[in-house]
């Protein structure tokens, strides 16, 4: 599904927070009817750290040189400047929280595993649909971001990311197999039809 080449990624924009004080975080949830199953956009970036996380199905975020796959519940932490994009299985809803690096506890410097639970998901989708006093607004704010910076349990690191090759020369390959996974055509088969030799695959893997 990540049919992006590196001149995307190097060209990839970064967009402004949208976060304005004295509020902490901002969520956008985007779902299956807002774009279907291809990419949500093109490479780009944020002034913002977001954590991406998946409420419903399997939400795909794409790094230039890794994919991650979400679970519902399942959430990664991208720094602030990291070019990035999504992609959502049918029916599935992925959410998009945004968090000042002044609000953060802790800095966000690299990709990081994040648990949200789903106490944390109902409460970060109703401060986006419902108001209340400013205050509250902030006080609640405070409290999820303490709860999702919280160390990632032993028992979740079976989850995580799917190394993708940085060479070009595989790069249709890999969306192949990446786009359907139950292909009967055998590996030779494959690279044959990529115009691939088995060693010069062999040699990039």
């Amino acid at each position: 599904m990540n049919s992006y080449r590196q001149d995307d990624w190097a060209a990839s924009p970064s967009y402004p927070s949208t976060v304005n004080e004295p509020y902490l975080m901002g969520t956008g949830v985007v779902t299956a009817e807002d774009t279907g199953t291809r990419p949500l956009s093109p490479p780009h970036s944020h002034a913002d750290p977001m954590l991406a996380w998946c409420y419903r199905g399997t939400v795909w975020v794409h790094l230039q040189d890794a994919r991650w796959r979400l679970a519902p519940g399942q959430g990664v932490w991208i720094p602030a400047h990291t070019p990035h994009t999504a992609h959502h299985e049918a029916d599935s809803t992925g959410c998009y929280t945004y968090i000042p690096d002044s609000a953060l506890i802790t800095p966000i410097d690299g990709i990081t595993r994040v648990l949200v639970p789903r106490a944390v998901q109902e409460m970060l989708l109703h401060l986006g649909i419902n108001d209340m006093p400013t205050d509250l607004r902030v006080r609640i704010q405070s409290v999820l971001i303490e709860m999702l910076q919280q160390p990632l349990p032993e028992a979740a690191s079976e989850w995580g990311e799917v190394p993708m090759p940085a060479d070009e020369r595989v790069a249709a390959l890999v969306q192949t197999v990446l786009a359907d996974p139950g292909d009967p055509r055998s590996a030779i088969e494959l690279f044959l039809a990529h115009g691939l030799h088995e060693r010069t695959v062999l040699r990039i893997f």
